[in-house]
């Protein structure tokens, strides 16, 4: 029996977790305590067991369809949310190279990486925003030299100054990286310029698993 709706929910209107339908809450909470013809919990069961690999193919097989993520592009789950990616990224892109990464520096996530990096790896800061406490974007394109830059990052929507490109920026022929804090909204601009994209903490996408399936 599900409980009764709650008489007083306060809807979250902030960025990052966003508010559910009750109705999804209160399907996950049941099954947290037992999934449907396996009676045990998705936090008991093996993560290489064929249930948890179930749930997870069908989530990975949602998000691609939803994304429209070609099939020659693999979805990784990753532990440590984008501030992981932020030494990551510099780790697999620039280390292997001599050249620096250049940072576009848009607001506090921006900074954030282009901060890691210089820990991790080598990278050039080739704007930065700071100077008008971030409340604009570099002007289009960024002209970048390919044989002087690894990669170029930059934050698509910088969630706390409230800064967001309208467009994918363009860097010449150096690859892109970008965190995506409106992944959903703008969907995935994906080509040859794109190197990696990633989004941490929940976003309101959502994928179903049949009962007993």
């Amino acid at each position: 029996m599900q409980p009764p709706p709650s008489n007083n929910r306060i809807f979250n209107f902030s960025p990052g977790p966003a508010t559910l339908p009750e109705s999804v809450l209160q399907k996950a909470a049941s099954e947290l305590v037992a999934l449907p013809g396996v009676g045990s919990s998705i936090l008991e069961v093996s993560h290489r067991g064929p249930v948890f690999t179930k749930y997870m193919n069908v989530a990975r097989d949602g998000l691609r369809t939803l994304l429209a993520v070609p099939e020659d592009y693999e979805i990784l789950f990753l532990q440590g949310g984008s501030r992981l990616q932020f030494a990551m990224i510099p780790m697999n892109l620039q280390r292997p190279q001599e050249k620096p990464a250049a940072y576009a520096i848009t607001g506090s996530w921006g900074k954030k990486a282009f901060s890691e990096a210089q820990v991790t790896g080598n990278a050039t800061a080739v704007w930065d925003g700071g100077a008008d406490h971030y409340r604009s974007l570099p002007e289009q394109p960024f002209n970048l030299d390919p044989n002087q830059y690894s990669y170029c990052y930059y934050v698509s929507n910088e969630t706390i100054q409230g800064v967001q490109f309208a467009d994918e920026p363009d860097s010449g022929k150096i690859p892109l990286d970008r965190l995506v804090g409106n992944i959903v909204t703008v969907g995935i601009l994906i080509g040859i310029q794109v190197k990696g994209l990633f989004r941490e903490r929940p976003v309101v996408v959502g994928t179903t698993v049949p009962d007993g399936s």
